[in-house]
C-alpha cells in the first residue's frame, strides 16, 4: 500500500494526524458494511449427483461482486467472522430440491487486503 505523507505547518500536521487518527478508530469500531461493490466473492459448490440444476448452473466457481449477493440470493446466511456466504438456494422451495439444504457457499477472496485498501483510501481522503 502506498504510504501517507503529511506535510504543512505543525498545526496542519497535528490535525491531519489526528483527522487519519479518528479514520482508522471508526473503522475499528464499527468496521464496514457488508457487500460493497470492490468485494469479489467466489461461489463454490458441490459437483455431484445430488447437486440441484439451480446450484449447478452457478458453476463451480462463479465470481460475484459483494453487492450482488443480497440481490441474486437474498436468503444468504452471512458468517462474518469466517468471510462465508451461505447462499441458501433452496430456502423458497426446498420441497423441489428434495428437501434437502442448499450446500454451496461463497468465500470472499483477499478480505484483509480489501478492508486494507478501503482504509488507506479513507485515510487519504482526510489528508487535507
Amino acid at each position: 500500500m502506498s504510504e501517507i505523507i503529511i506535510s504543512g505547518s505543525l498545526e496542519s500536521v497535528k490535525t491531519q494526524a489526528l483527522a487519519v487518527s479518528k479514520v482508522v478508530q471508526i473503522r475499528a469500531a464499527e468496521g464496514w458494511p457488508a457487500f460493497q461493490s470492490d468485494e469479489v466473492w467466489i461461489y463454490k459448490t458441490e459437483m455431484d449427483n445430488r447437486v440441484c440444476p439451480i446450484c449447478a448452473a452457478w458453476g463451480r466457481e462463479k465470481t460475484f461482486s459483494g453487492d450482488k449477493i443480497p440481490i441474486f440470493f437474498p436468503d444468504y446466511d452471512l458468517d462474518a467472522r469466517n468471510f462465508i456466504v451461505y447462499p441458501r438456494v433452496h430456502a423458497h422451495d426446498p420441497a423441489r430440491f428434495f428437501n434437502a439444504p442448499c450446500r454451496c457457499k461463497m468465500t470472499w477472496q483477499n478480505p484483509l487486503e480489501c478492508l486494507e485498501r478501503r482504509l488507506h483510501k479513507e485515510k487519504m481522503s482526510v489528508i487535507l
